[in-house]
C-alpha cells in the first residue's frame, strides 16, 4: 500500500510539473500573440496613412492637372484672339492686355462657380492611379503652344 500510494504521489507530481510547464508555455504564447496583435495594429495604422497620403496626392495631381488643362486652354484663346488684333503695336498691346484681362476675368468667375463641382468632379476621377495619357496630352500641349 506505501508503496501504491509512493507511485501516486511521483504520478501526481509530475503531472503537476508538466501543468507548471505547459502554463508557463501558455502564458509566452499569450505574450507573443498580444505582441503579434500590437503589430497589426501598428501596420493597419500604417496602411491607412499611406493610403490616406496616396489619396490626397493623387487629388493634388488632378487638381494640378485641371489647373494646368484651364491655362492651357487660356493661352489657346489668347492665340487666337491675339492673331485677329490690329496690326499696329499700340492698338495691339492695348486689345491684347484687354482681352487677356477679359479672359482671366471670365476664367476666375468661372472657377468660383464651379469650384464645388470641380471638386466632386475631381473625386470622381481621383483613384489610385494617374492619369498618364492625359498627362501626356498636357506635356504635348505645352510642345505646341510654345
Amino acid at each position: 500500500m506505501q508503496q501504491s500510494t509512493q507511485v501516486l504521489s511521483e504520478a501526481l507530481n509530475r503531472l503537476i510539473n508538466a501543468y507548471e510547464q505547459l502554463q508557463k508555455e501558455n502564458s509566452k504564447l499569450n505574450d507573443k500573440i498580444q505582441e503579434l496583435e500590437n503589430d497589426k495594429v501598428a501596420m493597419q495604422q500604417t496602411i491607412d496613412e499611406l493610403s490616406n497620403t496616396t489619396t490626397k496626392q493623387t487629388e493634388d495631381i488632378t487638381s494640378m492637372l485641371g489647373k494646368i488643362e484651364s491655362l492651357l486652354s487660356i493661352e489657346d484663346t489668347f492665340m487666337s484672339s491675339s492673331t485677329s488684333t490690329v496690326s499696329t503695336k499700340e492698338s495691339y498691346s492695348v486689345k491684347t492686355t484687354y482681352e487677356t484681362t477679359s479672359l482671366l476675368q471670365e476664367e476666375f468667375d468661372i472657377i468660383e462657380e464651379d469650384e464645388e463641382e470641380k471638386e466632386q468632379k475631381e473625386e470622381e476621377i481621383s483613384t489610385s492611379k494617374i492619369d498618364l495619357q492625359r498627362m501626356e496630352d498636357l506635356l504635348s500641349g505645352f510642345g505646341n503652344n510654345r
